[in-house]
């Protein structure tokens, strides 16, 4: 699976190697966007577990707790922090 997360890495790094620390949370913004481009991708997935009404209210962070990604390694996840996606 494609991901096409490249665009959000390369400005969060941009953004790290200015060295200028009020920009850390603007690369922390461009991840943010990378992982919920993957979890948004992933969501057909899922669908046979995933309820009406989740859709309906459905938010990124709902999508990215569904994968929860803090809860183990996931490679795709890993990829985008790694800066390799």
């Amino acid at each position: 699976m494609v991901y096409q997360t490249e665009p959000h890495t390369e400005r969060a790094r941009e953004h790290l190697e200015s060295d200028d620390y009020n920009r850390l949370i603007y690369a922390c913004l461009e991840l943010r966007f990378a992982l919920e481009r993957i979890a948004y991708q992933k969501l057909p997935l899922r669908l046979d577990k995933i309820t009406i009404e989740e859709i309906r209210a459905w938010q990124p962070r709902r999508a990215m707790d569904r994968f929860d990604i803090r809860s183990g390694p996931n490679p795709a996840f890993r990829s985008v922090l790694s800066g390799r996606s």
